[in-house]
């Protein structure tokens, strides 16, 4: 699924529980942040180090730097213990980027 993608579904499932408009800003970055290390990766490679398409997707995502990165930003147990974090310090804004983060994470499963 591809990254705006998220943002417009999580805020469908989420906000559809709520209607509070500053919700919307917090759904929407947990809904994009799982995607961010890729975004870096992307122009990192494509910008300063001058990789073609080819070699950022076969040889630099592939690296155990960047694989490990993305794989911390869609991590399912981490984004649950964020909640509960959020949750136990009273800071709703925290627990709806998380479950956003949840959300994204679940819909990139195949």
């Amino acid at each position: 699924m591809n990254t705006p993608s998220h943002a417009v579904i999580n805020l469908a499932l989420i906000s559809s529980q709520q209607s509070h408009p500053q919700d919307a800003l917090p759904i929407t970055i947990g809904a994009v942040l799982p995607d961010a290390p890729i975004f870096i990766l992307y122009f990192w490679a494509k910008l300063v180090r001058r990789q073609t398409e080819q070699q950022i997707w076969s040889q630099t995502y592939e690296l155990p730097f960047w694989q490990n990165l993305v794989a911390t930003f869609h991590s399912l147990p981490l984004a649950l213990i964020l909640i509960l974090v959020a949750h136990y310090w009273g800071w709703q804004q925290g627990e709806l980027l998380c479950l956003s983060m949840v959300f994204h994470s679940l819909l990139d499963l195949p």
